[in-house]
């Protein structure tokens, strides 16, 4: 009561349905005393099942920390690479920034794209200058998709 009243955070463990009388907390319907709105209210659960109930999910926000198989596949192969390989460790990092980074630049390139044509005045089809740059970030478009696929 203490926490609604007071807009600080309720963790509400091992929740395997939401009961009736926190509904109207998880909408928002209480006013706290201080009038801010900064109540966090936490559902913790062991199951592996989410809340799938409509009314609940329109109004919670569901995080499953529930370990997979494949990440944990993922981690232990790191682990041995880490310990047999350094050296390909080292690589394989160089090769996910690398790859963050085309993803960044490829983005930029879409962004240009659009900010060129919204600045474009008259009939785009005649502005060279515009047909020269679309140009060249299709090209630069093309090279870095390409390069994204090798890594993949």
């Amino acid at each position: 009561d203490l926490a609604v009243r007071f807009g600080k955070k309720l963790i509400i463990q091992d929740v395997d349905s939401v009961e009736a009388t926190v509904y109207p907390v998880l909408r928002g319907d209480k006013v706290q005393q201080d009038g801010r709105n900064s109540l966090r209210v936490y559902h913790v659960s062991r199951s592996a099942l989410p809340l799938t109930e409509p009314h609940i999910a329109a109004v919670l926000c569901q995080v499953n920390f529930t370990t997979s198989a494949a990440s944990l596949t993922q981690q232990l192969v790191q682990a041995a690479l880490c310990q047999e390989k350094p050296q390909l460790e080292i690589r394989r990092g160089e090769l996910l920034r690398r790859e963050e980074e085309l993803k960044m630049s490829l983005h930029q390139l879409q962004e240009n794209v659009l900010q060129e044509l919204a600045n474009a005045t008259g009939d785009i089809l005649q502005n060279k200058e515009l047909l020269a740059s679309l140009n060249e970030t299709k090209r630069s478009s093309s090279a870095i998709s390409e390069s994204l696929e090798e890594s993949a």
